[in-house]
Order: C-alpha cells, then structure tokens, then sequence
C-alpha cells in the first residue's frame, strides 16, 4: 500500500511540474487546451486521492459557469483555473449563490501559482462570501 501510494504521488508530481511548465509555455502563445485538459487530469486525481466522484461540470453544459467539477454526494464544487484575479475569484464564488449548489464547498485550484489577494481584498472576498480564502485557493503545493 506505501509503495502503491508513493508511485501514484511521484507520478501527480511530476505531471504537474511538467504541466505547469509546459502550460506557461502554450499561454504564452495564446494556447489554452492545456487548460481545458487540465480540468480532467485534475478530475481524475481528486477522484483517487480523495476517494471523490467528481465529474466533470462543462460535459453537461458547454462551459459551464463558476463550476468545472462536481462531486454531488460530498457536494463539492471545484473551479480549475491558471487566472489569479481578483475577478476570477469573485466569478468562481457566484457559485455559492447558485440554488442548485446549496450547501456546497468549493475550491479554486490553480494550474499554476495560486492567487494571492491583498489582506484588502480577502477580508472583502471572505465577508462578502462567508469563505475562508487560505482554505479554498490552491495549487499543486497544497
């Protein structure tokens, strides 16, 4: 079981030091199929490492918004993203007013370095939205 859990681990982490560069790489000529790629790829590691069902939320509905995956019976909702704006957040938050994810957590995982607002704007964020913004932002580092 140790070995089992330490292969699978080497393997995540290398895929995400070769994907992180490799996406910087295809942004910076305005390539983003990594991106929509990366959406599955992280599906997929949630699913095993976290014994999750997520699906994935843009199968059923072309891009669907503030959402990428979906586990509905732990009701979680999870937005993938490489864009660390203060806008990004507060669309992926829209979430959480949403009826149909009532009762739902969600996480923004980042491709690449996760954002890092202001002491500012996360007192803001997280009184607007009843979050914890250290607990929900992420990258492959957490």
């Amino acid at each position: 079981m140790i070995a089992e859990r330490k292969s699978a681990f080497d393997i995540i982490s290398r895929v995400f030091a070769v994907t992180r560069l490799d996406i910087e790489h295809h942004q910076a000529i305005n390539d983003q199929s990594l991106n929509i790629h990366g959406e599955n790829y992280f599906r997929d590691v949630f699913n095993f490492v976290y014994k999750s069902s997520f699906d994935n939320a843009n199968f059923g509905a072309f891009n669907a918004p503030f959402v990428d995956l979906i586990d509905t019976n732990k009701k979680q909702i999870v937005q993938i993203t490489t864009t660390r704006t203060k806008e990004k957040i507060l669309h992926s938050l829209k979430a959480l007013a949403k009826p149909e994810y009532e009762g739902y957590k969600i996480s923004i995982y980042y491709l690449l370095s996760k954002a890092m607002p202001n002491p500012k704007t996360a007192v803001e964020i997280e009184s607007q939205f009843k979050v914890d913004l250290k607990s929900i932002l992420k990258d492959s580092n957490d």
